[in-house]
């Protein structure tokens, strides 16, 4: 079976909450899925290994509220792969 697959194009550094800057790796997956179902306006950060790497001090947190509050990555900062086995 293949999909389509959005990831982050580029290293992407936010605002994210009260942690300040935080840097989302190159290839990191990408959601469009919201609590009210899909919207092409979120692309929501959808992996969270690379949290415990980047940021081991804060990682248990951190990646508790990158799961429940989101973080939205703009669109000019995703690519798709296409028909990627899965």
């Amino acid at each position: 079976m293949t999909k389509n697959r959005k990831v982050t194009a580029n290293p992407v550094t936010i605002d994210f909450r009260n942690y300040g800057k935080i840097t989302i790796p190159k290839g990191v997956l990408v959601t469009n899925e919201t609590a009210m179902g899909t919207d092409d306006k979120y692309n929501f950060v959808d992996e969270f290994d690379w949290i415990d790497t980047n940021y081991p001090l804060v990682a248990r947190s951190l990646k508790m509220d990158a799961q429940n509050y989101g973080i939205n990555i703009p669109k000019e900062h995703i690519t798709t792969l296409k028909d990627e086995n899965i």
